[in-house]
């Protein structure tokens, strides 16, 4: 059975695609690489960019948020258009709402991680000027 709901958002995708294809291959290439996973060990052990690990960490689940919000947007425009409001409300209940909170559990387990590892850290280096 073909569920219609994940075919448009799939569509929206394909929509979003068009406009930002090029951006969204290299961004999305980049964000796949694993350098910001790099980037977020660097700045980890260093002591003047700790602070900025969590937000390195970040960038990729940031990247594929927008990019399942966006084909959301597309696809409740698509139902909406196609189907009405009460059918592309629905989508936003049901599928739209699981797809946002698994991306976004995803998108945040490496900025928690980061986050705890600059605590971390943070506990066991001592500061300088600070008597421990």
């Amino acid at each position: 059975m073909i569920n219609k709901d994940v075919l448009m958002h799939e569509l929206g995708h394909a929509k979003d695609y068009q406009r930002f294809g090029k951006t969204k291959a290299y961004v999305g290439a980049i964000g796949r690489s694993g350098i910001f996973t790099l980037g977020t060990a660097a700045a980890l052990s260093n002591e003047k960019t700790r602070d900025y690990a969590p937000a390195v960490a970040a960038i990729p689940g940031a990247i594929a948020l927008r990019s399942e919000g966006a084909a959301n947007y597309h696809a409740y425009k698509g139902i909406k258009a196609h189907k009405g409001g009460k059918a592309a409300n629905k989508f936003l209940k049901t599928l739209a709402r699981n797809n946002m909170t698994h991306y976004g559990l995803a998108a945040a387990a490496p900025v928690a991680a980061a986050y705890a590892g600059k605590k971390i850290l943070d506990k066991l280096s001592p500061r300088k000027g600070k008597e421990g």
